[in-house]
């Protein structure tokens, strides 16, 4: 009986202090509206990063662009994986290198989508060294990533 009420008040207290921190952060209303907070030069949120970005605070969302209609420079002809690093060849002829923590592989296979057989490059992240790498499927990924050290 005793452990009961001990965990009632407990309870009681954390709910409480809750309630109290709740009551301390501001309102949605009393936030500054988005178009006062301050742009980066691209007309997103902040910096850049997850926040500037559209990322995880959602703030900044970019729309995501015809992944079927990209110039020659955003679609990848090849990919080859030597030595902790991808080379991706696009398809103007241009090989980029990535670290492999770097190159984010995702699939997306709506209408907006890429060709099957077409992967898209999309840069992310503020300095230019990630990039995403969208395939049509997900059983595209192992069979269009070569292993090979040789040019």
């Amino acid at each position: 009986m005793k452990m009961k009420a001990l965990v009632i008040l407990l309870a009681a207290v954390a709910f409480g202090v809750a309630g109290a921190a709740a009551q301390d952060r501001p309102m949605e209303q009393d936030r500054p509206a988005q178009q006062d907070r301050p742009r980066g030069q691209d007309g997103m949120m902040g910096q850049g990063g997850m926040m500037g970005q559209g990322g995880m605070m959602g703030q900044g969302q970019r729309r995501m662009p015809n992944l079927k209609e990209l110039p020659a420079e955003r679609l990848v002809k090849s990919v080859r994986y030597c030595d902790r690093k991808y080379f991706v060849t696009n398809t103007a002829g241009d090989v980029l290198e990535f670290r492999d923590f770097d190159l984010r592989f995702k699939t997306d296979a709506g209408d907006q989508g890429p060709r099957r057989g077409a992967p898209a490059l999309l840069p992310a992240g503020m300095m230019g060294d990630r990039a995403f790498l969208i395939f049509s499927d997900p059983g595209d990924i192992s069979r269009y990533i070569e292993k090979k050290c040789s040019g």
